[in-house]
């Protein structure tokens, strides 16, 4: 019975941060131009990555200081 009531609240209060965290996130992006939305609104400097990938593409060289999240977008 306390193993049973242990888990409710256990799993309870992981579906409730879920269901938060997908409310406060918004709806998932589906266009190009949504997901640069999303991402300039999380993320600072993706202008900035966006802005060096389109008038670059892939040939520049980015040093980046505390700025490992945003790594990934750059070409």
């Amino acid at each position: 019975m306390v193993a049973a009531l242990g888990f409710f609240i256990l799993s309870f209060s992981g579906w409730w941060w879920s269901l938060s965290f997908v409310h406060s996130s918004g709806p998932v992006p589906v266009l190009s131009e949504e997901r640069d939305a999303f991402l300039a609104a999380r993320l600072p400097s993706y202008p900035a990555y966006r802005l060096l990938n389109d008038r670059q593409g892939s040939s520049y060289r980015l040093y980046a200081l505390f700025d490992e999240n945003v790594a990934y977008f750059e070409d």
